[in-house]
This record gives structure tokens, C-alpha cells and sequence, in this order.
């Protein structure tokens, strides 16, 4: 299933990321009606994936299905880079965050946490820890810091059981596991790789104000996760009510609570680097607006006033049995700023085969020279500026002279640049137009090819 967001102006992201260097070549590029996008790629095809992994009390089958398609899921990383591996990082990390209150230490909410802190202990039928790191790496070229494949290993680590946290904090420990806050997972995030996050979870985000426990410490709440999802997560048509059930219409995450907002989640992450490094992928609850509270069994529990889940599926393993999800309103929120670069879909099927196949497919764009958004090709070749990057230095790259439309003239200057209409290879983006970069020789370790192209003007 599908789920379909809303998708910011990726042309305004991406010329906003320019506009403070108005000396740059790239911000030359001749203005026409439409304006332009900028594609980044990175030579040395580095990524740094982090698995921000719910682990509450109904999330062991979720991680089951997940982990039965990481083989699937690696064998397509492996040529993901222009059809070979990239240098990658692979982190783990759990949804359960410190309350800075230790009100709900007893289902396993202590003032103390994971707290973002990359997760590489052993676990399901795994005996032997694979890695003595805090995170998988893979430089693609056989070299590594585990044992046995990358896929085994992922297992090892990512199934990470079912005892952690009710209040699940997605967006708060993705921030703790990538903002420098835990020293042991120095090393995983580098400059020069693209960054891909990707959330499997149930419910939504319940990431408090940082330092601030009196959303816990309240005895007039529910003693459940009803006091965050949705009493103080969404602002809708009519209050939410406390004490008893009821319907409510057009709901958003609110801005005026005790949870933080997904702004600041959204400044941090592209705070990291540009935009068009990032991408974000969410497999969760349906997101839908409209929202109902009352009753909900669990088992043979029920939790007398619940926020009503927004879908449901049957899992085959360990034996057939439902399953639920909440609406995840602020992820969905959370996920939509990233444009084309952010991909929902439902964690509500019965198997993960095909959104591994999104996630991988998003991440093969991410990582290839297809150049994204509604280049304009009207008139043969799109009209770009392109340069290589190193360190903030840029060089320009001019269009290299062609002997055929798809043959450099080998004769000509080194390095220059080319297009290709490639359907197969860029099938996701909108116009299939792949960059292509002929060197002399290779470029400097570190170097970013950034394109800037005109866009199809608007009608």
C-alpha cells in the first residue's frame, strides 16, 4: 500500500541551499521562468544508513518482517552506487529515550535510556556478536568491521526485542544518535557520505522537550501512552478529551505541548549537510487525519481509553495473528519536508518485500548520477552549471564536446560532462536524464559533483 504525502517545493529547497553564495558558479546558471534544481553527487558513493527501530511491546513481529528481507535489501545496497557498492555505515538504534522522570521506570520508561546510543549487542539466534563496533561498516571493496555477511549481521543487531519504552521517541533518539551526544558512535556519521534514515514503527513520536518531565509526572493523565498520543501530539477541530472517547477531524501535530516540534527535527537533520544528501523513509502507521479514541484491547489486556489505530494486517509469523498501527501524523509530517528525498509507506502488511524494494530504490537515486525534479529537455540537452566540490573550493566542469550525442570526443578537455537519457537506470525520476562526468583521472577523495539544471517553466 501506498501512502501519499504532501511533497515540499524541491526547487526552493535547493536554490536556498545556493543563496548565500551568490559568487558561485552554480548560481549562474541562466534564469528562465521555472527556476532551477540542484543535484549533488558524491564520487566517493559513501552512505551512512541509520535504522531508527521501534522496540515497545508490539513491535517484535514488525522487526521480524523487516529483518527477513535484509538480504534482499543488502544485495540491492551492492550495486546501489551506479551498479556497485557504496562505502557504507550501518547503525542501529531503538525508539527508547530517557523521560529525564523516572514516573514510568516499571514499563521500562527510567529517567535513562538507550538515549540514541547505536545499538550492536547480540541478539535473537545470533551467539556471537558480529562486531566489536557500534556500528556495520563496508567500504564495498571487501573490506569490514564484522564477521560473516552484511546481511546476517544486520540481523544480528536489528532485531532488537519488544521490552523497550511505550513512549516511543522516533525523531529524539535519530537526533541523540547523530548530534554528537553519545561518544561511542563517533565515526558513523561523515562528511562526505549521503545520509539515509529510514523508521520502522507503530506508533508516533512522542519526543518530549528536551529536559522537561512533566508530561510524566502528571497524576491527572491516563497512566498510558494516551497522554502523549494524541492528547498532546495533535491539535484538531475540537479538543481531544482526557476522559472519555470521541472523533476528531483534521488533526496536525501541535506546536504549543510538551513534545518538541518536528521543526526542530527537520532544522537539526539538514543542519547535518544539504538537503539533497539526506533522505528519509518511514514505515509506520497510516497517517490519516481523522482520528478516534476509546477502548482497545491488547491480548487479553485493555487499555480503557486508547488513541484508535488507523490500520491493521494479518502477520504470518510466529503463527497468523493482527496487528495494529496508530496514525503516525507527526513522522508523516516529519518525512514530507523531504520532498522527493522522504518516502511513507504502511507498516501494516503482511510482508516487507516491496517497500525494501522503495527504500532501495530511493536510495539507488540517491546515490546515482540521475538528476532529479522536472529537468527541462525541450530542447535536447537540459542547461546546467556543474563543478566539482572539494572541501567548499569549487571547479568548474564544462559540457564536454561530442562527437555523437551519447560519445564524448575523446579528444576533447578532461573533466567535462554529459547527459544520457537512461530510462532503466534513473526509471524513479521524472525526465530518466543520468549525468555523466569523463575524467582524465580520478577525482580528489572527498569530491562532490554539483549540478544546478533548469526546470520545466511553470504553465
Amino acid at each position: 500500500m501506498t501512502i501519499t504525502i504532501p511533497r515540499v517545493l524541491i526547487a526552493a529547497s535547493y536554490v536556498a541551499a545556493l543563496a548565500g553564495c551568490p559568487d558561485r558558479t552554480l548560481s549562474r546558471v541562466p534564469s528562465r521562468q521555472g527556476g532551477t534544481v540542484t543535484k549533488k553527487i558524491a564520487t566517493d558513493a559513501a552512505l551512512d544508513l541509520l535504522l531508527v527501530i521501534d522496540n515497545s511491546s508490539s513491535t517484535a513481529d514488525k522487526q521480524q518482517l523487516f529483518a527477513d528481507n535484509f538480504q534482499k535489501f543488502t544485495g540491492k545496497l551492492a550495486v546501489a552506487a551506479n551498479g556497485k557498492a557504496p562505502d557504507l555505515h550501518v547503525g542501529v538504534v531503538s525508539t527508547s529515550v530517557g523521560l529525564h522522570s523516572d514516573a514510568f521506570a516499571q514499563v521500562g520508561c527510567p529517567a535513562k535510556n538507550d538515549d540514541g546510543l547505536l545499538q550492536s549487542a547480540s541478539r535473537g539466534t545470533c551467539t556471537t556478536a558480529p562486531t566489536t563496533a557500534r556500528y556495520l561498516a563496508d567500504d564495498g571493496r571487501g573490506g569490514t568491521n564484522f564477521t560473516g555477511t552484511l546481511s546476517d549481521a544486520l540481523t544480528c543487531i536489528a532485531l532488537l526485542g519488544s521490552n523497550g519504552c511505550g513512549f516511543e521517541a522516533q525523531l529524539e533518539a535519530m537526533k541523540l544518535a547523530l548530534d554528537g551526544s553519545q561518544p561511542q558512535n563517533a565515526g558513523f556519521l561523515r562528511d562526505n557520505a549521503y545520509l539515509a534514515i529510514v523508521l520502522l514503527t507503530d506508533e508516533d513520536d512522542c519526543s518530549v522537550v528536551e529536559g522537561d518531565a512533566s508530561l510524566f509526572e502528571r497524576t491527572d493523565l491516563p497512566a498510558d501512552d494516551f497522554r502523549c498520543q494524541p492528547l498532546f501530539a495533535y491539535q484538531c477541530d475540537t479538543a481531544i478529551s482526557s476522559t472519555g472517547p470521541g472523533q476528531y477531524r483534521n488533526c496536525k501535530p501541535r506546536t504549543d505541548g510538551y513534545l518538541e516540534t518536528i521543526d526542530h527535527y527537520y532544522d537539526f537533520v539538514v543542519g547535518l549537510k544539504d538537503p539533497s544528501l539526506i533522505a528519509v523513509a518511514l514505515i509506520a502507521g497510516d497517517p490519516t487525519p481523522d482520528i478516534a479514541t476509546g477502548p482497545l484491547s491488547f491480548g487479553t489486556a485493555t487499555q480503557p481509553l486508547a488513541l484508535q489505530p488507523s490500520c491493521s494486517t494479518t502477520i504470518p509469523l510466529p503463527t497468523p495473528h493482527t496487528a495494529i498501527a496508530r496514525p503516525a501524523i507527526r513522522l508523516a509530517d516529519f518525512v514530507s519536508r523531504f520532498g522527493p528525498h522522504g518516502l511513507m509507506r504502511t507498516v501494516c502488511q503482511p510482508d516487507y518485500g516491496g517497500v525494501i524494494d522503495d527504500i532501495a530504490a530511493l536510495l539507488t537515486v540517491e546515490l546515482s548520477p540521475c538528476l532529479e525534479g522536472p529537468i527541462d529537455v525541450s530542447t535536447g540537452a537540459p542547461s546546467c552549471a556543474v563543478a566539482d566540490v572539494v572541501a567548499g573550493v569549487e571547479s568548474v566542469v564544462p559540457p564536454c564536446v561530442m562527437s555523437a550525442p551519447d560519445t564524448p570526443d575523446p579528444a576533447g578537455a578532461r573533466p567535462c560532462w554529459w547527459v544520457e537519457a537512461n530510462a532503466a537506470a534513473c526509471a524513479t525520476t521524472e525526465t530518466h536524464v543520468a549525468l555523466h562526468v569523463e575524467r582524465g583521472a580520478p577525482p580528489a577523495p572527498g569530491t562532490i559533483v554539483e549540478a544546478s539544471c533548469q526546470v520545466v517553466p511553470a504553465t
